[in-house]
């Protein structure tokens, strides 16, 4: 634990004492029992514990539950580029910019701007995210799940990102790479996580792309971000800015 993780804490305290507020998430989020300062000023916080076994690499039903349930606990309807996920995009690349060689930045900007030019006539729900959501921080417990580790979660955030994430972060971060392939059956896996999530919304395949480039330029900055800039033998960096320059061979053109 480093110094920098002081404030991941008060972030992830704020998101458990605001969540366990919404009924439909009981028992399915740690529950903050105590947060303050050590003698040395650090930070801590205590749950309870999360239950000991139950780990699945699985999407289950109770996966989309939650998901559906979480996303429900506030949103903004809006069209993207109004959005508070397309201003903390924009805002991120700009900060991030003496920290970016300008041909990984151009690479950034042009996926942004694919971003918004796929999602122009489009609005739907900017919600509540988990931010890391995997398995790694998941249980599975009865029919239903135990998320852990609040210290990434965002408001206004890209409703399909967590979906994403599942399917995506753990290939990535084996270095296995992601390719086209992968990619594009991942977009139909997400496409069907999404009626399921926000039926009220047309889900067409061109703002399931669109919104998974997104997902993918966020998860980029927010390593970025914490790395000051690109390390390339990190292989959830290298990978996802692979996919960001190659998405005319995965996202869909199509209406």
């Amino acid at each position: 634990m480093t110094s920098g993780a002081d404030n991941q804490l008060v972030v992830e305290a704020n998101w458990l004492r605001e969540l366990e507020a919404a009924p439909e998430l009981e028992n399915q989020i740690p529950r903050l029992l105590a947060e303050g300062n050590a003698p040395n000023g650090r930070r801590y916080l205590v749950t309870n514990p999360a239950p000991a076994n139950g780990g699945t690499t699985a999407f289950t039903p109770a996966h989309a539950a939650f998901l559906g349930a979480l996303g429900r606990v506030g949103w903004d309807v809006t069209n993207f580029e109004a959005s508070p996920c397309f201003k903390y995009l924009e805002s991120t690349l700009g900060t991030l910019h003496p920290y970016l060689a300008a041909p990984v930045r151009a690479t950034l900007q042009a996926g942004l701007r694919h971003c918004r030019a796929h999602l122009e006539d489009w609005s739907g729900p900017f919600v509540v995210a988990h931010g890391d959501f995997a398995p790694w921080n998941i249980r599975l417990h009865g029919e239903r799940l135990f998320v852990m580790d609040w210290e990434h979660g965002r408001a206004g955030a890209n409703p399909l990102a967590d979906a994403f994430n599942y399917f995506l972060i753990s290939r990535a971060k084996s270095g296995s790479g992601l390719g086209p392939v992968l990619l594009a059956s991942t977009l139909r896996r997400v496409e069907t996580v999404a009626q399921q999530l926000y039926p009220e919304w047309k889900w067409r395949a061109r703002v399931i792309s669109a919104l998974g480039l997104a997902y993918l330029i966020e998860a980029f900055l927010r390593h970025a971000v914490a790395s000051r800039g690109l390390v390339r033998t990190d292989p959830v960096m290298a990978g996802y800015l692979r996919s960001i320059d190659q998405r005319s061979a995965w996202m869909s053109p199509h209406a």
